[in-house]
């Protein structure tokens, strides 16, 4: 399949859409499409692919220890300056902190991305949400964000919120089976969500599915503010 991808993007064929669900050999097919997406420099003739859309999600029976790695580096280096992928999901992906590093930078120069999916690549450093937040604080055109299980604590669900404070283009944000507390809870929903200018679907259901007072609140800003 990599040969198959090389050759197509030799010849410049349409190619809007690519999906794979194998973390096995998932990191050579992320290197091939990092190497192939086209960017916005008009004098770089190399070949590419038009891609809208790429999907490499592991799922639970993907080997213990299996990682998108350096092929998660190559698509976000290559996401940078790409001006046509407008859907990531590396859902589940085990992708590194050196992964997540590029992903800031890449949400801090991408101009057409519009949705990114990132269930299940669990974090716990506390940098790689600093990078994030500051990240989404610069980016203008993302529009759909999934969080889902990766782990955001109290340190990382506070630095993601400094970043949102000043973002004013994301729409949809799952924060489903986070391990925040309350009080970090209710502290985002002041800093964020009652004052952004776009933000009006948020998901937020935790590990034991149980109503807590804080989401209470959060649904009550929400309608007030929609009202």
């Amino acid at each position: 399949f990599q040969k198959v991808l090389e050759g197509m993007a030799e010849r410049n064929s349409p190619l809007s859409m690519i999906r794979w669900v194998d973390c096995q050999v998932a990191p050579a097919i992320g290197l091939t499409v990092g190497r192939f997406l086209p960017t916005r420099d008009l004098n770089n003739h190399r070949p590419t692919f038009s891609l809208q859309r790429l999907d490499i999600v592991c799922g639970p029976t993907t080997m213990p220890g299996t990682s998108l790695g350096v092929g998660a580096r190559s698509i976000l280096n290559g996401l940078r300056r790409n001006d046509t992928l407008q859907y990531l999901d590396l859902s589940m992906s085990n992708i590194d902190q050196g992964s997540w590093r590029e992903l800031s930078e890449a949400l801090t120069e991408n101009k057409t991305l519009l949705h990114l999916e990132l269930r299940g690549n669990s974090v716990s450093d506390v940098e790689s949400w600093e990078q994030l937040g500051q990240a989404l604080s610069r980016n203008s055109t993302l529009r759909h964000l999934g969080l889902a299980e990766t782990n955001l604590n109290d340190r990382g669900f506070e630095l993601l919120g400094n970043g949102l404070q000043t973002n004013i283009g994301l729409e949809y944000l799952d924060l489903s089976e986070l391990t925040a507390s309350n009080r970090e809870i209710e502290l985002f929903i002041r800093k964020v969500l009652q004052d952004h200018p776009r933000l009006r679907e948020i998901h937020l259901v935790r590990p034991d599915n149980i109503l807590h007072p804080a989401d209470l609140k959060l649904l009550r800003s929400f309608f007030h503010k929609v009202a």
